[in-house]
């Protein structure tokens, strides 16, 4: 559903950017950053998706829990790959780091 959601939002907004008749550099830059920002965040859902999947229904019997089960499984390809698709929403949104 949120995937969907994801998908009709891009093509809306690529469809109304087009239809603009002014295109400037702003707007290229819109549409490359939109369009980036497409794939990354698909990644991102689908291997939370899958991490959560496995770690509620394959593995649900984990001594420990839910927490237990992330912090074990950290390094899980799907993890990694869901974490790696939220780069540029970390990085636009984080405070500062302070020395």
């Amino acid at each position: 559903m949120v995937l969907g959601a994801l998908i009709m939002l891009y093509i809306q907004i690529t469809q109304v950017l087009l239809r603009r008749p002014k295109r400037g550099r702003i707007f290229w830059f819109i549409i490359i950053y939109s369009t980036t920002l497409f794939p990354l965040a698909t990644f991102a859902f689908v291997g939370k998706f899958t991490f959560k999947e496995s770690m509620y229904i394959n593995h649900s019997e984990f001594s420990g829990g839910a927490r237990a089960y992330t912090i074990e499984n950290a390094r899980d390809w799907s993890n990694i790959m869901s974490e790696t698709g939220c780069v540029p929403h970390h990085i636009h949104y984080q405070k500062p780091w302070k020395i």
